[in-house]
């Protein structure tokens, strides 16, 4: 199979070698008063060319020559569709006409949804992702408010929104939950970065339309457009990172023959052990040297591929989608115990793995439907997936039985989700009706325990209707009900006993717990005028308690902890409150939101004051529950002081507060802004180029958790330069330098700070990207 992924990848580039010409398409889109229109999607329908214009209306596009229809698309507007015939550089004028009822798009083909009207919600495309290119899809996502990545090392990250993470943060993959071990906190999010096309990140209570998971957010991967009829599409990107040597490719191709499409893609990425400026780190009071600042095993390799068929009719549209998401790492040796000294000297070779290591495969199969039966729209959504999750370390024989092998943990799962949705219009009503089921089985294996064996099953049945009131206000608002079990296999080891006698020591006992609960919200989105709008939601959510918070035992060495569960727990439940307000005006955007959530009997790991009796076991966390508190606020600012010149500002802060410890809950992120300056200028007709500086401040974090380790500040500074090339030979190259200034600071919700190890030291990023299209007639 790699052979085949590398082979792949050079076909993309072969082909790309016979691509045609493209131009620049530009142009302005106004209402009928000749006002700017922000944030209008311009697309070529059928194609992975999608733009959007900025506050004062403008938008340019790469164009293949001939002839396309192109869409635009806003809030609170009719659609616009044209065709237009290119040959050259070209711009036009687009006047939109406000419309007489509630037209907010809905995700049929990837548009935006309206099932999120009342919460603060943000759609990025492919550019956002070109621009911002982190370690992997999580990183990226940080640079909007609100949002950040739990790491462990680096390459290995979950996202945390307003302060939530773990199962809270809901992942929807192409319609369908992306179910791996996301209770781990050094258990990454499965998603190919380079493998996505739009975004919609959903900051607030989502459990109406989602269940148990969506209590803190949703993160909605939503499918690539269908591709142009009688073209081959793609796009082949290569990059370098400095920091650890990191290389890699990725490439898309895609073909559309009288609606019968296909898509494939394709990314391997190599990296070497990542450096830091230290020396040093610390583990159960002992300090420990790090070799030439370079932290030994920490090295990986990742190969990611999937594909696409389906059938666009006049009926609607079939989907059938497969993907595997695969990766290699190391573990740092300072993580597992107290290494052995030659496990922390340099090998001579950055980019071998040795033990201890961890493996991940996650392959997922999809399948959509969505289907017009009149003024009706039903949404069929079904998949499967398996998450394998191996970790890898020397074998031990603490039990009475001689370990032969290095498999320390594998965790096994599968699970099959479905859902059905029928959306209905009566005048100025839209309601959403549907259910939602969900089945998992989880199967381990190894030497060590952390989790037992499982199976979980869940049910929700949800209704959300939808209403105009009147030219500016519209309502939204819905009920959810769910029930759902949790089965866990009681799990027995052999020990030796004080005698020395060969007993059966358990581990968990069998567990049948059942759950059961529900979910309601109502929400207002009152548009002030044409350039302001404000959005309130109230609601109350809740959380099923996962396996791992019922029943887990074991040293997690990922996360230098033993964590224990406890069969105790019952379901949280929230009351949330979520005010945003959103600006766009000529030169300025402005996006405010602030929340207040109740959490009733909330779900998380506690830092004890014991430690594991386990060998290398380190500090003994235990989940627990207790009414709780999250606040806080994100705003963003962006001013165009001129066509050449951009400033932007962004923070966030979130403040919680537990009700019966009168303490912080732990894995709370810190204080943050950044101030931003952008430089853009034309080079041509068909060339342009960005320089651009960022400064971001991160504050103390000194509200901790008892048995919490407190985290300095710290300021750091990155810089790039892209340059894009339209024409004959369309490219987009772009420089970027990480932590500028080399600086050493740590993040509190990096788990290597409990070792007191930095972040990585200053990176240089390289990247190419060349998208292309070949005409097959």
């Amino acid at each position: 199979m790699r052979k085949i992924a590398l082979t792949f990848l050079l076909l993309t580039f072969f082909v790309y070698g016979q691509s045609q010409t493209t131009f620049r398409l530009s142009g302005t889109v106004v209402d009928e008063h000749g006002h700017a229109v922000p944030d209008a999607y311009v697309q070529l329908l059928d194609t992975f060319m999608l733009s959007a214009t900025d506050n004062n209306g403008r938008f340019t596009i790469k164009v293949p020559e001939g002839t396309h229809v192109f869409k635009i698309t806003s809030l609170g507007f009719h659609d616009y569709v044209d065709t237009i015939d290119v040959r050259s550089n070209k711009h036009i004028e687009i006047s939109l006409t406000h419309s007489v009822q509630n037209i907010d798009e809905i995700i049929i083909e990837g548009h935006k949804a309206t099932d999120h009207d009342a919460l603060d919600n943000k759609e990025l495309t492919a550019d956002f992702f070109e621009q911002n290119s982190g370690n992997n899809f999580v990183e990226t996502l940080e640079k909007i408010p609100g949002i950040n990545a739990l790491n462990t090392g680096v390459g290995v990250s979950k996202p945390v929104i307003r302060g939530l993470s773990f199962n809270r943060v809901l992942v929807n993959n192409n319609g369908v939950k992306q179910n791996g071990q996301q209770w781990g906190a050094d258990h990454g999010l499965e998603i190919d970065q380079f493998g996505v096309e739009r975004v919609e990140v959903v900051k607030g209570p989502s459990s109406l339309l989602y269940g148990s998971d969506g209590l803190g957010g949703v993160i909605n991967i939503l499918p690539a457009p269908v591709p142009r009829e009688d073209v081959i599409q793609g796009k082949a990107q290569t990059f370098y990172k400095s920091n650890n040597n990191t290389f890699g490719a990725s490439s898309k191709l895609a073909y559309n023959n009288n609606g019968v499409f296909v898509r494939g893609r394709v990314t391997y990425k190599t990296f070497g052990d990542y450096q830091v400026p230290a020396d040093s780190f610390n583990y159960n009071r002992y300090i420990l040297p790090i070799a030439e600042s370079e932290l030994k095993n920490t090295a990986g390799n990742e190969l990611h591929y999937g594909g696409e068929i389906g059938l666009q009719r006049d009926w609607g549209t079939t989907r059938i989608n497969v993907s595997s998401y695969n990766m290699d790492i190391g573990m740092f040796p300072g993580s597992i115990g107290i290494p052995r000294a030659y496990d922390l000297q340099s090998d001579g070779d950055s980019r071998d793995i040795d033990l201890p290591r961890q493996e991940i495969q996650h392959d997922m199969a999809t399948f959509q439907g969505n289907y017009y039966l009149g003024e009706s729209i039903l949404r069929v959504k079904t998949g499967v997936q398996q998450n394998v999750r191996s970790e890898f370390s020397e074998p031990h024989s603490h039990g009475a039985t001689t370990i032969l092998d290095s498999n320390a943990l594998n965790l096994d799962l599968v699970t099959f989700t479905s859902r059905l949705e029928l959306e209905t219009s009566i005048g100025e009503w839209t309601s959403i009706t549907g259910l939602s089921t969900e089945w998992q089985q989880n199967k381990i294996d190894g030497f060590e325990f952390l989790i037992p064996e499982h199976r979980t099953q869940r049910f929700g049945l949800f209704s959300l209707a939808k209403r105009k009131v009147n030219e500016s206000l519209f309502f939204t608002g819905g009920l959810r009900y769910d029930i759902g079990s949790v089965n866990t296999t009681a799990h027995e080891r052999l020990i030796l006993n004080s005698e020395r006698d060969t007993i059966y020591f358990s581990k968990n006992e069998a567990l049948d717990e059942q759950f059961s609960s529900w979910s309601g919200s109502v929400g207002l989105r009152y548009d002030i005028n044409s350039k302001n709008e404000l959005k309130l939601n109230i609601g109350k959510s809740f959380r099923f308690p996962t396996a791992a918070e019922l029943a887990s035992d074991g040293v997690h060495h990922g996360t230098f902890r033993h964590e224990k569960g406890s069969s105790d727990l019952s379901s949280e439940h929230g009351y949330q409150f979520d005010l945003s307000f959103e600006s766009n005006l000529q030169r300025w955007k402005i996006n405010a939101s602030t929340y207040f959530n109740y959490f009733e009997d909330f779900i998380y790991l506690r830092p004890s004051n014991r430690f594991s009796r386990l060998p290398e076991g380190d500090q003994l966390w235990e989940y627990t529950q207790h009414d709780a508190i999250y606040t806080g606020y994100e705003l963003s600012i962006q001013y165009r002081l001129n066509e050449h010149l951009t400033f932007r500002h962004q923070s966030a802060y979130v403040h919680n507060y537990n009700l019966d410890t009168y303490l912080p809950l732990p894995f709370t992120p810190p204080f943050r802004f950044s101030h931003e300056v952008e430089y853009a200028t034309q080079l041509g007709s068909d060339r342009e180029m960005k320089i651009g500086i960022r400064h971001q401040i991160v504050f103390d974090q000194n509200r901790v958790d008892r048995n919490e380790k407190a985290t300095p500040g710290y300021h750091v500074t990155s810089a790039w330069a892209g340059f894009e090339n339209g024409g004959d030979f369309p490219f987009t190259l772009r420089f970027e330098v990480q932590n500028l200034f080399d600086q050493r600071y740590l993040s509190h919700l990096n788990r290597y700070r409990l070792l007191n190890l930095p972040e990585p030291g200053r990176n240089l990023i390289v990247r190419l990207i060349v998208p292309f299209e070949v005409k097959t007639n």
